[in-house]
């Protein structure tokens, strides 16, 4: 059913991928990668708008939520229902696109919100590196390669939530941000979705065993964990709660499970693995010098050990397979640019073995992933 308009909405998305990392590699400045940046925004944002969900599709049932609830509610009633769940962002996020009265737009904002994040990590990446263009468009073919356009759109909340936590720990990471002044964010990324909740946990975690030179810093950080954690469990005890009850239905398989998905995540996995330890090799006979990069490396490590624990379920295996390949974007460019300068050999291989995942991996998303689940239109 659809196949036509399915078949159709994977040549626009394929289109418009090719045409824009052409140009990226082809940008002479960092200010054309800019503005291709924002033009792909634009035309993915477009898409968004256009996307017909199917009526298994998340985005239905959202729709449906709002059309039958929220759309009628007032700011009061919303505020009350807000302090009963445990998405509370969320909650308000969908109210104001029923208030709007157009929920095309709820996609198309999302995708907007998202793929800003995503590609501010890149770009600011690229700068910090000078990462060439062809380098900057190896890296977005990487990312798009994964299919979580479709999850993007109809999934909404999950992906806005992942973006938002991504983007808090780039800045910590490369651009020296303080993790308490992105404490605001991250509580947001939790309230968009319990799923963030988890990996706010992982980051304070590791901030608490990141080993730290200076005394006096090594003091406040333990301090400010310690306080976040507590206080992390006081308010949210409830969400705490769900959490657990959620992940304990997905290890006793009580949710749905797609093969094909499952498939191109496990594959995923292993290139990041596979990059992961690239990066270690490379280091090690080259002498990396990027201190910064050395503990993202690590951070992301210790999120894939943390993923590949719930291999057995699909679910929190493939959510949290995307959000490390947004986490990841930093590294594999760092890898792809410094094989210029590589004279192992090492690097080398990496972009013949990284052309080889982006093509199996798209081929895959395209034929039986996410992305087969697009359409813009519907022929009566």
């Amino acid at each position: 059913m659809f196949l036509f308009e399915i078949i159709i909405a994977i040549f626009i998305f394929s289109f418009f991928l090719i045409f824009f990392t052409i140009n990226i590699a082809r940008a002479k400045s960092m200010k054309s990668v800019k503005r291709l940046f924002i033009g792909y925004i634009f035309v993915l944002v477009l898409m968004g708008y256009f996307y017909i969900p199917n009526t298994n599709a998340d985005l239905y049932r959202i729709n449906g939520l709002i059309n039958n609830s929220y759309k009628y509610m007032d700011f009061h009633q919303i505020l009350i229902l807000m302090t009963s769940s445990r998405n509370a962002i969320g909650v308000l996020y969908f109210w104001i696109f029923g208030v709007i009265g157009n929920l095309k737009l709820l996609p198309a904002v999302t995708a907007a919100l998202f793929y800003s994040n995503i590609f501010y990590i890149i770009y600011k990446s690229s700068i910090k590196y000078n990462f060439s263009t062809k380098t900057i468009s190896r890296i977005v073919l990487f990312f798009m390669a994964g299919g979580q356009f479709f999850e993007v759109v109809s999934g909404i909340r999950t992906m806005l939530a992942f973006s938002i936590i991504a983007l808090c720990c780039y800045k910590e990471f490369f651009e020296n941000k303080s993790f308490i002044l992105n404490l605001p964010f991250y509580i947001i990324a939790v309230f968009v979705h319990d799923a963030a909740f988890i990996l706010f946990v992982i980051r304070v975690i590791y901030i608490f065993l990141q080993p730290e030179k200076n005394i006096k810093k090594r003091i406040i950080n333990i301090i400010l964990c310690v306080i976040v954690m507590l206080l992390g469990v006081y308010f949210a005890q409830d969400l705490i709660a769900r959490t657990i009850y959620h992940g304990s239905r997905y290890v006793n398989g009580d949710v749905y499970f797609y093969l094909s998905e499952y498939i191109i995540a496990i594959f995923c996995i292993i290139f990041m693995y596979y990059s992961i330890l690239i990066f270690y090799k490379f280091k090690k006979m080259n002498k990396v010098n990027s201190l910064e990069m050395k503990g993202f490396v690590n951070f992301v490590t210790l999120l894939l050990i943390f993923d590949t624990m719930f291999y057995f379920e699909y679910t929190i295996f493939h959510r949290y397979r995307t959000f490390i390949m947004m986490l990841i974007l930093p590294i594999i460019g760092f890898l792809l640019e410094s094989s210029k300068e590589d004279k192992t050999g090492i690097l080398k291989n990496y972009i013949r073995n990284f052309q080889l995942f982006f093509l199996v991996t798209y081929i895959s998303t395209i034929s039986k992933g996410n992305i087969t689940g697009l359409k813009f239109f519907i022929f009566k």
